[in-house]
């Protein structure tokens, strides 16, 4: 082994320097100053909707806000503060009995100067209506307009209806409010519904339930069974897909008839269709009548194209009768391709789950045609030799999943070969096997080992550059066995690189998967008849250069070197290479060298 000899006109001192800079402490900031303080006194409720109250205060501005139980709030204007306090006259219409009156102390006239100071429970007053309903309690096809009279002489804000239904709030409306009696028409959806009046802020967003205003009223004017065919993934189906039906009002069961017709000429496609009995007929969520019927659709075996799909149907609700005719219809597109070229690869083949860091998963990666990869979900089934499914592994998309040589429960698969089996299904269940892909478990993991070994300094001795001044001297002023004397300007007194002497070691270490650490322990010290002399110990690298080197000092004895990282120390013969040199004068003693390098095998 021949180790790169560098030419060292001097040893460079690193000089490292700290400022310390001094921090001043804070000056206290606003947050710091104590805050307003806001007093009320003297509330009262003079009349109906309406509530005073006498604030004084630290702060130029304040803000009033009366708040609800429920979280509806009413926020009153920024108003300056004069010298004897501030009167306040709010309006409480919307706000029930009990509510909480806030006042925000404020740095100027901007809302987000204000913070929220003090808070008093009060309890505003309101006005009752009069509210006249019809008498009749069901609402019938024929029937007139759902018509309520309010009178509501003392009250203020708005006046509203809600109607819930046994599924929730369905809508509103607002009322006609006068101090003689005005009607109100209420367009009223069906169902079986609970009307409530309430009193509102002038905005309408504030609102609570008056008590006994209340009634409870059934609406079945829709007989007609409307029925909505829905599309399925933007009309694009499968071979085997399912049609969403709406039908209104909800019957118990529907007895359907589907046809399907070729979208471009109209023709009936026999086989396909037919009557489907007794289908359920579920609520559809909304807290209306209505309700979903879902229906098979079998298009399997047609060519990908448009199709025209006619549902029909009977049904009976008992407070309708019975009902029969064309539902309604809607255009398919059917996609009967499967995915094409679909690829898989496993990377790597081989892998070691042993969760030592070293390639402890395997990707597998899928690949389709690039028309086909949109809209695909991609599905592994790991088996083991005998074909038993050790572990399943899905994706909504094209790519690269990883398995970390777990099955399903978590453990640690036995070492051995398994199979991996690819399926890649579009997004309306056409799908496609691609071919099977052999992956290898190995039971083997990362062991890490130490190589110490000792060597003389003429036995390890590789390379050397002696300038003209000086000489190589075996063995050393102290005779040890095997030992070389680094000896400058001997000869002559001459520049560094003419008194230079350097000697290159190297020791061959064990083949391994990674290679930790080196570190090289000098024995020596400074030659008889020059006890102030010194030397430098570097380690060779792979590229060429040279780590930095590290001083040994005179005294006879053991000298470590740095320890270091080995990766780039490890040439391709599997050596490592270390380096000693002195100059300008120096006589070194080099006796041996202690080798330790850690490296890691794969076992």
């Amino acid at each position: 082994m021949r180790l790169p000899l560098p030419v060292r006109p001097t040893v460079p001192t690193v000089v490292a320097l700290l400022a310390l800079g001094v921090l001043a402490a804070p000056a206290a900031s606003a947050a710091d100053q104590p805050p307003p303080d806001v007093q009320v006194s003297e509330v009262a409720t003079p009349a109906a909707g309406r509530l005073t109250a006498h604030v004084t205060t630290t702060a130029p501005y304040v803000r009033a806000r009366l708040a609800a139980p429920d979280g509806g709030e009413l926020v009153g204007l920024l108003q300056r503060v004069g010298d004897a306090g501030l009167d306040l006259d709010l309006a409480t219409w919307g706000l029930p009995a009990s509510a909480m009156l806030t006042v925000d102390a404020c740095a100027n006239g901007d809302a987000g100067s204000c913070q929220p100071a003090t808070s008093v429970a009060v309890a505003p007053l309101d006005a009752v209506p009069e509210v006249t309903w019809p008498d009749a309690t069901v609402v019938e096809p024929g029937d007139p307009d759902y018509v309520v009279t309010t009178s509501d002489p003392d009250g203020g804000g708005t006046l509203r209806v809600r109607w819930t239904s046994d599924r929730g709030v369905d809508g509103g409306t607002g009322l006609a409010r006068s101090a003689s009696g005005e009607s109100s028409v209420l367009r009223l959806p069906d169902g079986d519904l609970t009307l409530q009046v309430r009193r509102c802020d002038h905005t309408g967003t504030v609102c609570h339930d008056l008590a006994g205003k209340s009634r409870r009223v059934r609406v079945q004017r829709d007989l007609r069974g409307t029925v909505e065919v829905l599309d399925h993934a933007d009309a694009v189906v499968g071979p085997r897909s399912t049609l969403q039906v709406t039908v209104t009002p909800r019957p118990a069961t529907l007895d359907a008839d589907v046809v399907v017709r070729d979208a471009d000429t109209g023709a009936v496609l026999p086989g396909r269709g037919g009557r489907v009995a007794a289908v359920p007929v579920d609520a559809d969520g909304s807290g209306g009548t209505g309700g979903t019927a879902l229906l098979p659709l079998d298009l399997a075996g047609l060519p990908s194209g448009a199709y025209r799909v006619e549902v029909g149907g009977s049904f009976d609700v008992a407070t309708v009768g019975p009902y029969a005719g064309e539902l309604g219809a809607v255009t398919v597109v059917l996609d009967a391709d499967a995915p094409r070229d679909v690829t898989v690869r496993a990377s790597p083949s081989t892998f070691y789950p042993a969760r030592d860091g070293y390639r402890d998963s395997v990707r597998l990666i899928t690949d389709v045609a690039p028309d086909d990869a949109y809209d695909v979900a991609v599905r592994h089934e790991i088996r083991d030799r005998v074909g038993r499914l050790v572990r399943t592994l899905e994706s909504d998309f094209p790519g690269a999943l990883t398995w970390d040589g777990r099955d399903a429960s978590g453990a640690v698969v036995p070492a051995g070969r398994y199979t991996v089996v690819t399926v890649a299904t579009d997004g309306v269940g056409n799908a496609t096997r691609g071919p099977s892909v052999t992956i290898t478990a190995s039971g083997q993991r990362l062991r890490q080992h130490v190589l110490t070994r000792t060597v003389s300094a003429a036995g390890s001795l590789v390379d050397r550059y002696v300038g003209r001044c000086s000489r190589l001297r075996q063995p050393s002023s102290h005779g040890w066995s095997g030992s070389l004397g680094l000896e400058t300007a001997t000869r002559c007194r001459g520049t560094v690189r003419q008194t230079l002497v350097s000697t290159v070691h190297a020791v061959r270490v064990p083949d391994a998967l990674r290679y930790d650490s080196l570190k090289v322990t000098v024995e020596g010290g400074a030659a008889r008849g020059a006890p102030r002399s010194l030397a430098y110990l570097d380690y060779a690298r792979t590229d060429g250069s040279t780590t930095d080197p590290t001083r040994l000092a005179s005294t006879v004895g053991p000298h470590a070197g740095p320890g270091v990282a080995a990766e780039a120390l490890v040439f391709g013969d599997r050596t490592v290479g270390w380096e000693v040199f002195t100059a300008a004068g120096a006589r070194y003693d080099l006796r041996r060298f202690t080798v330790r390098l850690v490296y890691t095998r794969l076992e």
